[in-house]
């Protein structure tokens, strides 16, 4: 089985590199080049200027700046920064949900930004914003993430509480990463415990 990088390495290397050759690191540059991102206003490549994502709000701006393609790396950049031990004070998680995100006019995007919102709000003892319980993020008929029936009774089934009463079934939900050492049963024992406060 060939690994998914060493697929992209095959498909985009030039005719003349030879194929077992590891490839150079991915650059904010060459991630410009490979997803045409635009630059930056300084002209530098567009990643490094708008990195990390620190809000729900940013996520929202670079998907409508750049389309959907910024869903998964703006979304993975920020729950990094979301687990960081740094942003682990229930104000700082506050402030990262504070701002109310563009509505980007897909559904499930929307919709998503609302429901992580409130999960990170209710996980952190904090208010959720006004924004994230506007009626135009809710769904009036159910959106469903997979389109066989099996897997739409799966995400039914494991859809956290705040996409399910947006009438949005993702599945398992989680807006954690391990990265920073700390898993999140114990980050959840020091809010409880109040040691965060």
């Amino acid at each position: 089985m060939i690994s998914c990088r060493a697929a992209f390495t095959a498909l985009s290397a030039p005719a003349s590199t030879p194929r077992n050759v590891n490839p150079p690191p991915l650059t904010p540059s060459a991630l410009h080049d490979i997803w045409h991102i635009p630059a930056c206003s300084d002209g530098s490549p567009g990643l490094p200027c708008r990195f990390p994502v620190e809000s729900l709000a940013q996520i929202a701006q670079l998907i409508a700046q750049d389309g959907m393609k910024m869903f998964s790396l703006a979304g993975k950049t920020f729950v990094d920064a979301l687990s960081h031990p740094d942003n682990a004070a229930a104000e700082t998680q506050a402030r990262m949900i504070a701002i109310e995100p563009v509505m980007v006019g897909i559904p499930m995007v929307d919709l998503h930004l609302a429901a992580a919102a409130e999960d990170i709000a209710w996980r952190n003892g904090i208010e959720v914003p006004a924004w994230a319980l506007d009626p135009k993020r809710f769904a009036p008929e159910p959106l469903y993430f997979g389109r066989n029936t099996k897997m739409q009774q799966f995400n039914a089934e494991y859809t956290p509480e705040p996409w399910r009463r947006r009438n949005l079934f993702f599945g398992e939900v989680v807006l954690w990463t391990h990265r920073w050492g700390e898993t999140l049963e114990q980050r959840m024992l020091k809010i409880q415990s109040g040691a965060l406060l």
